[in-house]
C-alpha cells in the first residue's frame, strides 16, 4: 500500500469452503464489500459443505478466494486475496489489489504472502513482489471471521503507516 499511507468462526451453520473461493473480515478494516476486477460488487457468498481438509479459523476453512477492500494512504483500494495450504503453520497466498470506481487513480499490484492459522485469526506477511507499482510497500495482514459471518473476515492492515484495515468475502466460483 501506499507509503505514508476480525475472526473467523463457525456458527453452527454451513460453512462455506470452496475450493477457489474464501472470504474473511479482518477487524478494524476501513472497507466493506468491493467491485472486484471488472465485475460488480461482491454479494452473498454461496455456501458449500465444511472443507475435510486444509487451515480452519474456529472451524471456516480458509483456503480459496477472497475479495473485498483495504484502506491506505492512497484511499479505498480493490483487493483479492488468494490463500493456499493444507498446513496451518505455512499458508502461500497472492495479495492483488486495484482500483475502485471511488478511487480509480490506484494502480493495480500484486505481492506474495507467507502466513498460518493459530489461536482463532490467520495470519499473513507479504512476502515478494509480482507486480510492484511505483511508491508502494507491501502490507501485513491479521484478521478473523466476523461472528455469525463465516464468509467474512475483517482484520488489520500492518507494516506501512497510514493504513487502517481490510474486509473480505469468500468469492464465489464464477468470481475466482
Amino acid at each position: 500500500m501506499r507509503r505514508g499511507s476480525r475472526s473467523l468462526r463457525n456458527t453452527g451453520s454451513p460453512a462455506v469452503v470452496l475450493f477457489a473461493g474464501l472470504t474473511f473480515v479482518l477487524t478494524g478494516c476501513g472497507g466493506g464489500s468491493a467491485t472486484p476486477g471488472a465485475g460488480g460488487p461482491v454479494g452473498a457468498a454461496a455456501s458449500a459443505p465444511p472443507s475435510a481438509s486444509g487451515p480452519a479459523v474456529d472451524g471456516v476453512a480458509v483456503d480459496g478466494t477472497w475479495r473485498g477492500s483495504h484502506t491506505c494512504a492512497q484511499g479505498a483500494t480493490g483487493l483479492s486475496l488468494r490463500i493456499a495450504g493444507t498446513d496451518p503453520a505455512a499458508l502461500t497466498a497472492v495479495f492483488d489489489f486495484y482500483p475502485l470506481p471511488g478511487n480509480p487513480a490506484v494502480p493495480r499490484g500484486s505481492f506474495t504472502m507467507t502466513g498460518s492459522v493459530q489461536g482463532g485469526r490467520i495470519s499473513l506477511t507479504g512476502h515478494e513482489w509480482v507486480s510492484r507499482p511505483a511508491g508502494y510497500e507491501m502490507v501485513n495482514l491479521t484478521g478473523a471471521p466476523r461472528a455469525g459471518t463465516p464468509d467474512r473476515v475483517d482484520g488489520g492492515v500492518d507494516g506501512v503507516g497510514g493504513c487502517t484495515g481490510f474486509s473480505v468475502e469468500r468469492a464465489t466460483p464464477a468470481e475466482s
